[in-house]
């Protein structure tokens, strides 16, 4: 019964972002932006009536890829199908403590990297994106609406160019992973704006 469920909800703790993954795909609820993400805790969830509620007064925020008015690779403007990042900051648990063996804490050793993947319209200008990728060439991805809505890649390395042959026309999918340049620069990473 509802009065069941509401009794015996669950809470995780302490709990950590592993990753968080930011899709946007024109053929896909409008070509809104949606967001996903995993967590992990160390932590026995708390099963009980906890009395969570949503929140009284939502975001407004609806942005998406078509709101997006600069969609451009290496400085070259493109139809884009659809766009992927993920942002990976894996943590792990350190120790036990407790009679119930909770861990003791978490570390963030592993690499902290983001990937993502676009899909673009197949043409001459995207065409040579190709020898790129294959000459290792760094290059900006950037999609925004100029003024409070913006994703800057400013150094991804492609890692492909596979052919998407849809029925909405010929593109092509980009694999992409940022990197901060050579000689370790102190370049970020990426740059999101939403507000």
């Amino acid at each position: 019964t509802p009065t069941d469920m509401d009794a015996f909800d669950v809470r995780m703790h302490s709990a950590v972002l592993q990753n968080l993954t930011i899709t946007m795909d024109m053929a896909t609820n409008g070509g809104r932006m949606s967001m996903s993400g995993q967590f992990m805790s160390g932590y026995k969830p708390v099963i009980e009536d906890s009395a969570l509620a949503g929140i009284a007064t939502p975001t407004a925020f609806q942005k998406g890829i078509f709101d997006a008015t600069t969609r451009t690779i290496n400085g070259v403007a493109v139809t884009m199908k659809s766009f992927s990042m993920t942002i990976s900051n894996p943590a792990t648990r350190v120790g036990h403590q407790g009679a119930s063996g909770e861990t003791d804490g978490y570390v963030r050793g592993g690499e902290f990297e983001i990937t993502g993947t676009c899909s673009v319209k197949l043409d001459e200008a995207t065409h040579a994106f190709q020898a790129l990728w294959q000459a290792g060439t760094a290059m900006p991805i950037v999609l925004g609406d100029g003024s409070n809505f913006s994703i800057t890649i400013p150094k991804a390395r492609l890692q492909g160019f596979n052919n998407d042959m849809s029925d909405e026309g010929v593109f092509v999918e980009i694999p992409w992973k940022a990197t901060t340049g050579t000689h370790a620069s102190a370049t970020a990473l990426a740059t999101i704006v939403m507000t």
